[in-house]
């Protein structure tokens, strides 16, 4: 959570090393699946085996891998991955990187059954194994496909939302803007999973679709961006004191239109690249969905055409993490110093031309795309929502929305922002652990807000270390519910709140008033009216998850 009235950030961590994703329910399902339905990376020895399966190969940190769902051979053993080695046999169900509506079985009574088509399992002895690296452990490509039906039918919606316009009316146009993001976000999505084929024919099309509003300076805005990122000299006093903190390391930068990232040189320049093309297409996301649409003379942009974020990866050694920040950023620590150092990253607003400061130590870190997802949603809510006020914002709005960022773009989320408790709600049943690994992402966040997400008048206003990872899920399909459903009343009702909320409002019945004068509600309860519109909007997302079809 941002605390901007205090320069002592709060401990921000890869989610990865704190819980596992959604932890009641996904705990669960960790600790009760087998090595099945688990989809993972194949490295093989020879590389012309690849070739003749190129097409369910996928790159991993620059080498490339056969991807797979495990079939036969491969177990866990006290938490560990074990293939038949030798001339022991390992097969596996291939992804299909050219359509995620491909899978390669069906299902009976919950059982895998192969349809007996050509191309949809591999068998490999152990001998032609280099390794295997667990590339999606809470997934299986049956799932995988069902949040592909999710997120075709949100760029069936956008579409149908721009052809109820006039061809070419400005509606239709900033209606099409918003269809163009969609599309962006699943192409990102195919990017980031295990689809690149898929992705790269569908970024065909948008670069199609996107010639038809080309000279709209909403359009022309992402490619200015995009253009926009380069790299730029080292700072010679980083130089210097680099050679003083650290003199075995070596520091980078690197900007974009809204973004700078300075770092370590083992970070790839080719990779920081991606991860500020990542950044600013989610920026103009943003827009494109939550702003552009709504803009007028009572909501303006809070979103400035400037850099405005910062992200700082250095080395893990405590004295050189520790004099960086003070040294090169001129900011203290704060309070609770020695908890502070210790711990991976911290998140600062500083009296600078570059406001927002994510300071983050390299070598903890691999989850770089999810982190700058996760981290640039808190800074987007502050700045458009909260009005780049110096002070808090409504807890589940910044959660909401950097969760957003990072499962529309990404289909993960990587980062938490507390270490989580023991969860109070009900461990899920068995039958439940079993049908979970068959559904998308975004399916399992959605069950778990509607079965134990708080209800919206108590989650408006409920501090981060009370939450739970089922409030966390709520506050992100809320807020995508509101965003995107409820017009221009919702985008200003979320000002609303946190503008109530800055002031240090406490009482429900400001909120309550404010909200039934902008959802014209009288009558009835208006919270409990959003949150039956809500509910039935993510019931409606959980029966997009369709049949995938068969290969």
């Amino acid at each position: 959570m941002l605390r901007f009235a205090s320069l002592a950030p709060p401990l921000v961590r890869p989610a990865a090393r704190l819980y596992p994703l959604l932890a009641a329910f996904l705990l669960s399902l960790l600790l009760a699946q087998d090595a099945s339905a688990q989809i993972y990376a194949v490295f093989l020895k020879d590389p012309k085996q690849l070739k003749r399966l190129a097409g369910h190969a996928v790159e991993v940190n620059g080498e490339l891998a056969l991807i797979g769902e495990a079939k036969a051979g491969i177990n866990l053993v006290n938490g560990q991955t074990v293939y038949q080695g030798g001339k022991g046999n390992n097969e596996f169900w291939l992804v299909f990187t050219a359509d995620p509506s491909t899978v390669p079985y069906k299902l009976d009574a919950g059982e895998y059954v192969t349809d007996g088509k050509k191309g949809g399992t591999v068998s490999l002895i152990g001998d032609q194994i280099l390794r295997l690296q667990s590339f999606m452990p809470r997934q299986s490509l049956y799932g995988l496909a069902r949040e592909y039906a999710i997120r075709r039918t949100a760029v069936a919606e956008s579409q149908t939302r721009r052809d109820a316009h006039k061809a070419g009316s400005p509606e239709w146009a900033t209606a099409h803007v918003r269809l163009l993001a969609q599309m962006q976000q699943l192409m990102s999505w195919l990017d980031s999973t295990c689809f690149p084929l898929a992705a790269k024919k569908l970024a065909t099309e948008i670069e199609k679709q996107g010639k038809q509003v080309a000279k709209e300076a909403r359009a022309q805005r992402l490619a200015n961006a995009l253009a926009s990122i380069q790299m730029v000299p080292t700072p010679s006093k980083l130089t210097d004191l680099a050679k003083t903190l650290a003199p075995e390391k070596s520091f980078k930068v690197a900007e974009s239109l809204h973004l700078r990232f300075t770092y370590e040189s083992a970070l790839a320049d080719d990779q920081v690249k991606t991860l500020l093309e990542l950044g600013e297409r989610m920026i103009d996301g943003f827009r494109a969905e939550f702003v552009d649409p709504w803009l007028a003379s009572d909501f303006t942009d809070g979103i400035p055409d400037r850099r405005f974020m910062e992200f700082w990866w250095g080395p893990e050694e405590p004295p050189a993490h520790e004099r960086f920040l003070t040294d090169w950023y001129g900011t203290s620590w704060g309070g609770n110093k020695e908890q502070r150092v210790a711990a991976m990253s911290g998140r600062y607003r500083r009296n600078d031309d570059i406001e927002y400061l994510d300071y983050w130590k390299i070598a903890d870190n691999k989850d770089f795309d999810a982190i700058v997802a996760h981290q640039l949603g808190h800074v987007l809510a502050n700045l458009h929502y909260n009005q780049n006020r110096k002070g808090d914002l409504p807890n589940w709005i910044e959660e909401g929305v950097g969760y957003w960022l990072a499962l529309s773009y990404l289909g993960k989320n990587g980062v938490t922002c507390k270490e989580f408790a023991k969860e109070s709600y009900a461990k899920p049943s068995a039958a439940a652990i079993e049908h979970s690994v068959f559904l998308g992402e975004t399916e399992i966040f959605t069950t778990l807000a509607l079965e134990h997400g708080a209800a919206i008048d108590t989650l408006l206003r409920k501090p981060l270390h009370q939450m739970e990872d089922a409030d966390l899920a709520k506050a992100w399909s809320f807020f995508e519910y509101v965003g995107k459903q409820e017009g221009k009343p919702g985008q200003q009702w979320l000002r609303a709140v946190c503008e109530l909320y800055s002031v240090g409002t406490m009482s429900i019945d400001p909120y309550r008033t404010k909200s039934e004068t902008l959802f014209a509600v009288s009558g009835e309860d208006v919270f409990k009216l959003l949150d039956r519109r809500w509910k039935a909007r993510a019931e409606e997302v959980q029966k997009v998850g369709l049949e995938p079809r068969k290969k």
